[in-house]
Protein backbone atom coordinates (compact mmCIF):
# COMPACT_ATOMS: atom_id res chain seq x y z
CA UNK A 1 0.00 0.00 0.00
CA UNK A 2 2.97 2.14 0.98
CA UNK A 3 4.61 1.98 -2.62
CA UNK A 4 0.96 2.82 -4.17
CA UNK A 5 0.87 6.02 -2.43
CA UNK A 6 4.41 6.92 -3.24
CA UNK A 7 3.67 5.80 -6.58
CA UNK A 8 0.62 7.99 -6.89
CA UNK A 9 1.91 10.81 -5.44
CA UNK A 10 5.51 11.08 -7.77
CA UNK A 11 3.14 10.79 -10.49
CA UNK A 12 0.88 14.05 -9.35
CA UNK A 13 3.94 16.14 -7.90
CA UNK A 14 5.78 15.54 -11.51
CA UNK A 15 2.50 16.61 -13.46
CA UNK A 16 1.69 18.92 -11.56
CA UNK A 17 5.35 20.76 -11.92
CA UNK A 18 5.47 19.60 -15.83
CA UNK A 19 2.17 21.43 -15.83
CA UNK A 20 3.35 24.53 -13.61
CA UNK A 21 6.60 24.88 -15.36
CA UNK A 22 4.60 24.66 -19.48
CA UNK A 23 6.03 28.78 -19.46
CA UNK A 24 3.94 29.36 -22.58
CA UNK A 25 0.47 30.93 -20.10
CA UNK A 26 0.26 34.49 -18.86
CA UNK A 27 -1.45 33.44 -15.75
CA UNK A 28 2.43 31.42 -14.94
CA UNK A 29 4.42 34.65 -15.00
CA UNK A 30 3.08 36.83 -12.12
CA UNK A 31 -0.76 38.44 -11.51
CA UNK A 32 -1.30 38.33 -15.16
CA UNK A 33 -4.80 37.31 -16.40
CA UNK A 34 -6.30 35.72 -20.20
CA UNK A 35 -6.64 38.99 -22.85
CA UNK A 36 -10.63 39.29 -23.88
CA UNK A 37 -10.35 40.83 -27.63
CA UNK A 38 -13.18 41.92 -29.67
CA UNK A 39 -12.51 43.19 -33.07
CA UNK A 40 -10.67 46.07 -33.81
CA UNK A 41 -8.51 45.86 -30.41
CA UNK A 42 -5.43 44.69 -29.17
CA UNK A 43 -2.39 44.40 -26.21
CA UNK A 44 1.21 45.81 -26.52
CA UNK A 45 2.81 42.77 -24.90
CA UNK A 46 6.14 43.44 -22.99
CA UNK A 47 8.23 40.46 -23.16
CA UNK A 48 11.16 41.23 -20.41
CA UNK A 49 12.30 37.53 -20.76
CA UNK A 50 12.47 35.07 -23.62
CA UNK A 51 12.82 30.77 -23.61
CA UNK A 52 15.14 28.94 -25.06
CA UNK A 53 15.38 26.51 -27.97
CA UNK A 54 13.46 27.09 -31.26
CA UNK A 55 11.34 25.91 -33.65
CA UNK A 56 7.70 26.01 -32.18
CA UNK A 57 4.83 28.50 -32.62
CA UNK A 58 1.94 27.96 -30.15
CA UNK A 59 -0.76 30.36 -29.47
CA UNK A 60 -3.60 29.27 -26.80
CA UNK A 61 -6.52 30.92 -27.00
CA UNK A 62 -10.46 30.51 -25.83
CA UNK A 63 -13.14 30.71 -28.38
CA UNK A 64 -11.36 30.79 -31.35
CA UNK A 65 -13.81 29.67 -34.15
CA UNK A 66 -14.92 30.17 -37.39
CA UNK A 67 -14.47 33.89 -38.91
CA UNK A 68 -11.98 35.05 -36.52
CA UNK A 69 -8.84 36.37 -37.65
CA UNK A 70 -5.57 38.40 -35.84
CA UNK A 71 -2.41 39.73 -36.52
CA UNK A 72 0.57 39.27 -34.71
CA UNK A 73 3.44 42.49 -34.76
CA UNK A 74 7.31 41.27 -33.28
CA UNK A 75 9.82 44.54 -34.66
CA UNK A 76 8.07 45.44 -37.26
CA UNK A 77 7.28 42.31 -38.52
CA UNK A 78 3.46 41.22 -38.84
CA UNK A 79 1.64 38.17 -39.34
CA UNK A 80 -1.75 37.31 -40.12
CA UNK A 81 -3.72 34.16 -39.13
CA UNK A 82 -7.56 33.86 -40.13
CA UNK A 83 -9.46 30.53 -38.52
CA UNK A 84 -11.14 29.93 -42.19
CA UNK A 85 -7.82 30.07 -43.99
CA UNK A 86 -5.19 27.73 -41.52
CA UNK A 87 -1.76 27.54 -43.71
CA UNK A 88 -0.94 23.99 -44.76
CA UNK A 89 -0.04 21.87 -41.87
CA UNK A 90 -0.80 23.95 -39.12
CA UNK A 91 -3.28 22.36 -36.51
CA UNK A 92 -5.91 24.47 -34.45
CA UNK A 93 -8.36 23.52 -32.15
CA UNK A 94 -10.96 26.53 -30.27
CA UNK A 95 -7.93 26.47 -27.60
CA UNK A 96 -5.08 26.58 -29.21
CA UNK A 97 -2.85 27.26 -32.73
CA UNK A 98 0.32 25.39 -33.55
CA UNK A 99 2.16 26.11 -36.43
CA UNK A 100 5.98 25.30 -37.23
CA UNK A 101 9.03 27.95 -37.81
CA UNK A 102 8.39 27.66 -41.30
CA UNK A 103 4.61 28.79 -41.85
CA UNK A 104 5.82 31.77 -39.47
CA UNK A 105 9.15 32.38 -41.26
CA UNK A 106 8.48 36.22 -41.13
CA UNK A 107 8.27 36.11 -37.12
CA UNK A 108 11.01 33.47 -36.74
CA UNK A 109 13.42 36.00 -39.06
CA UNK A 110 12.90 39.07 -36.08
CA UNK A 111 15.10 39.82 -32.75
CA UNK A 112 12.70 42.00 -30.53
CA UNK A 113 15.31 43.03 -27.95
CA UNK A 114 14.58 42.03 -24.36
CA UNK A 115 12.91 44.15 -22.99
CA UNK A 116 10.73 44.37 -25.93
CA UNK A 117 7.43 45.05 -26.75
CA UNK A 118 5.17 43.47 -29.42
CA UNK A 119 1.89 43.52 -30.32
CA UNK A 120 -1.37 40.96 -31.18
CA UNK A 121 -4.44 42.43 -32.44
CA UNK A 122 -7.86 40.96 -33.15
CA UNK A 123 -9.23 41.96 -36.86
CA UNK A 124 -12.35 39.88 -36.48
CA UNK A 125 -14.49 37.88 -34.01
CA UNK A 126 -14.25 38.11 -30.65
CA UNK A 127 -11.97 35.56 -28.35
CA UNK A 128 -9.58 35.30 -25.23
CA UNK A 129 -5.64 35.10 -25.74
CA UNK A 130 -4.28 32.88 -22.71
CA UNK A 131 -0.53 32.80 -23.77
CA UNK A 132 2.09 32.23 -26.60
CA UNK A 133 5.21 30.72 -27.73
CA UNK A 134 6.58 32.11 -30.92
CA UNK A 135 10.18 31.52 -31.92
CA UNK A 136 12.36 34.06 -33.32
CA UNK A 137 16.18 34.32 -33.80
CA UNK A 138 16.39 36.36 -30.44
CA UNK A 139 14.64 33.62 -28.63
CA UNK A 140 11.20 31.82 -27.75
CA UNK A 141 8.66 34.41 -27.06
CA UNK A 142 6.80 33.21 -24.03
CA UNK A 143 3.76 34.15 -21.73
CA UNK A 144 5.78 33.56 -18.89
CA UNK A 145 8.61 36.15 -20.21
CA UNK A 146 5.70 38.48 -20.21
CA UNK A 147 5.61 41.39 -17.96
CA UNK A 148 2.34 42.91 -17.07
CA UNK A 149 -0.40 41.63 -19.34
CA UNK A 150 -3.97 42.50 -18.03
CA UNK A 151 -7.37 43.74 -19.46
CA UNK A 152 -7.31 47.28 -18.33
CA UNK A 153 -3.85 47.51 -21.37
CA UNK A 154 -6.36 46.60 -24.33
CA UNK A 155 -6.25 49.68 -26.68
CA UNK A 156 -8.22 50.23 -30.54
CA UNK A 157 -6.22 48.94 -33.33
CA UNK A 158 -5.02 52.39 -34.65
CA UNK A 159 -2.89 51.69 -38.12
CA UNK A 160 -0.03 53.77 -38.47
CA UNK A 161 0.05 54.96 -35.03
CA UNK A 162 2.03 53.22 -32.07
CA UNK A 163 0.23 52.07 -29.14
CA UNK A 164 1.37 54.41 -25.74
CA UNK A 165 3.73 52.03 -24.81
CA UNK A 166 5.97 52.09 -28.04
CA UNK A 167 5.65 55.63 -28.09
CA UNK A 168 6.83 55.52 -24.62
CA UNK A 169 9.94 53.46 -25.51
CA UNK A 170 10.41 55.44 -28.39
CA UNK A 171 10.91 58.63 -25.97
CA UNK A 172 12.95 56.98 -23.45
CA UNK A 173 15.60 56.04 -26.30
CA UNK A 174 15.10 59.75 -27.65
CA UNK A 175 16.18 60.54 -23.98
CA UNK A 176 19.11 58.22 -23.68
CA UNK A 177 20.37 59.45 -27.05
CA UNK A 178 20.18 62.60 -25.45
CA UNK A 179 21.65 61.99 -22.57
CA UNK A 180 24.99 60.29 -24.53
CA UNK A 181 25.55 63.11 -26.76
CA UNK A 182 25.16 65.69 -23.05
CA UNK A 183 27.32 63.56 -21.35
CA UNK A 184 29.99 63.47 -24.91
CA UNK A 185 30.10 67.14 -24.94
CA UNK A 186 30.28 67.71 -21.44
CA UNK A 187 33.78 64.92 -21.49
CA UNK A 188 34.97 67.29 -24.75
CA UNK A 189 34.41 70.74 -23.07
CA UNK A 190 36.44 68.99 -19.84
CA UNK A 191 39.30 67.40 -21.32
Amino acid sequence: MRKLITAVLTIGLLSFFSTAQAGHLFTQASANSPIVLAAGQGIDIPQNAVEGGSGQFSIYLANWSAGDIFRIVVAGVSQTFDFNNPFAGQSQSSSILNGSVAQTAGLAATNLGIPGIWRFEALAGNFTLNGYRISTVGGKLDGTGAGTVNQVNVTPNEPGIPAPSVLLLMLAGLGGLLFARKKATVQAVCA
